[in-house]
């Protein structure tokens, strides 16, 4: 079903045209007619009332994520038996779009993906695995202060999952998978059971485009480019950009690690790499976390600052060595103590561990 111009949804909501279509969902640009405010109506196609009940459930998980890298979703709707979620509307291009048009300063491009971390931190720690991270689903905004990246698609993929399993398009090359290159070696294998590495693993692939200017895995075929990822066979990334400094270099082989168990562990470890390691940027990733997880209030942040002040000096575990191919394979070696204490900090404070 289409949406013409002018339909009206819940008295609420005014269609006024499309934004994109895609295999099992349409997004129309819509008016929020008591604010006057554009938004986007993602709109599933399809009647099932068990997706139509998954997608209401995972909408109201969505609502409660605010982040300012993140899409927000304002409210979940049903549109004659088709579910639809209404997010904020973006205006601008998706990272595709920027990363088709030229080769990003590595500056830029450290800096977007920083905040494409820290978006994806907050809804992991909202429970919400996206598996299905790529360029396109990340769109920029541009404000007075540059460009804001805001992923967007959360919580959607496993909804997209049951419609396309009762629709009974398992056979249908593209629709759910969409681009292979940024899928984790276990999301190939069983996409029903991922966690949030498999998340880990697709920044560490768009992290790479961002700073090479190519993507990691290659191949003429899907099948081609699964066997490369499963294989862990990629250039390494500083045969592409020689001057990439060690923490993005780490960050790109510890994410791109085809054993889930020997990867880094999460969107906190990846930012302090991604952060350089100083004692100053892994108070700020802390307190990033403190923000996301509600866990860490004033007081534990001051322990926290003066017990990394006071673990200079000792030595950091070695990380597992890269994947096959990957060059400079010594990992970590450069970093101090400090990135260390402060994840175990973070582990310890507020995931409990």
């Amino acid at each position: 079903m289409e949406l013409e111009p002018g339909t009206k949804i819940d008295g609420r909501y005014t269609v006024e045209g499309i934004l994109g279509e895609g295999g099992i969902a349409t997004v129309y640009r819509v008016n929020q007619n008591q604010l006057d405010r554009k938004c986007a109506l993602k709109l599933l196609n399809t009647s099932s009332g068990s997706v139509r009940e998954r997608l209401m459930q995972e909408g109201k998980v969505m609502a409660t994520l605010q982040h300012p890298n993140v899409v927000n979703v304002i409210d979940v709707v049903d549109v004659d038996g088709d579910p639809g979620l209404v997010m904020e509307y973006i205006p601008g291009e998706t990272l595709r779009h920027l990363l088709n048009d030229r080769r990003l300063a590595l500056a830029e491009a450290l800096g977007l993906m920083r905040g494409i971390t820290r978006g994806v931190a907050a809804a992991h720690a909202h429970g919400l695995v996206h598996r299905d991270l790529k360029p396109e689903n990340i769109l920029i905004q541009t404000t007075r202060e540059g460009r804001v990246p805001k992923v967007t698609d959360f919580g959607l993929t496993k909804v997209l999952d049951s419609a396309h399993d009762e629709a009974g398009l398992e056979s249908t090359p593209g629709l759910l998978l969409g681009t292979p290159a940024y899928m984790a070696p276990e999301q190939i294998a069983d996409s029903s059971d991922v966690d949030l590495r498999a998340d880990i693993f697709s920044l560490g692939a768009i992290l790479y485009e961002m700073v090479t200017g190519r993507r990691c895995f290659q191949g003429n075929t899907k099948n081609e480019i699964f066997e490369s990822i499963q294989a862990g066979e990629y250039i390494g990334p500083r045969s592409l950009a020689k001057d990439l400094p060690d923490g993005p270099y780490n960050a790109i082989v510890g994410a791109l690690h085809i054993d889930p168990e020997q990867r880094t562990p999460n969107c906190e470890y990846l930012l302090t790499l991604l952060e350089g390691h100083s004692p100053e940027e892994e108070a700020t990733v802390l307190r990033d976390k403190a923000a996301i997880a509600g866990a860490i209030d004033s007081a534990d942040q001051t322990l926290v600052q003066k017990s990394l002040s006071s673990l200079d000096g000792r030595k950091l575990t070695p990380a597992p060595a890269p994947p096959r191919q990957a060059t400079h394979p010594a990992l970590w070696a450069a970093a101090g103590f400090g990135a260390a204490a402060a994840m175990g900090l973070v582990g310890y404070l507020v995931m409990g561990t």
